[in-house]
């Protein structure tokens, strides 16, 4: 049963009939129900899921930080996590599908510019 949160004009949580509707990135959603493909997927197709899994896995596990380092990185509507994965699923992937690896060389956590290191020292060992 879909929830109407602000009357009639105002977006609906869950599901209603045929629709679902979900709050993203500060706005009202509303879509269809998603219906499975009847046809096998291609290879094409399983390449790219392989790739996409491989990326969004790693990501995962670094979400808290890539949130820190992508936080001003990204375009309005656009979540630290989006932002980051567009960038490593172009450069940081490495291998032939569907045997993806992170070329952990090319990921990126960050981006923008440095803040700058407030009392910084440097030690020197003797």
């Amino acid at each position: 049963m879909g929830i109407q949160i602000w009357g009639a004009f105002g977006g609906f949580q869950k599901k209603t009939g045929a629709l679902v509707g979900h709050w993203t990135n500060g706005q009202n959603v509303i879509t269809a129900i998603p219906h499975p493909s009847q046809n096998p997927p291609t290879v094409a197709q399983l390449n790219m899921r392989a790739k996409f899994k491989t990326v969004v896995d790693f990501q995962r596990r670094l979400t808290p930080l890539i949130r820190i380092g992508y936080q001003n990185a990204h375009k309005e509507k656009q979540t630290a996590f989006n932002a980051a994965f567009v960038d490593n699923y172009a450069k940081a992937v490495a291998g032939i599908g569907p045997n993806y690896t992170i070329d952990y060389e090319k990921f990126a956590y960050s981006k923008g510019q440095l803040s700058k290191a407030y009392n910084a020292e440097i030690l020197t060992a003797v």
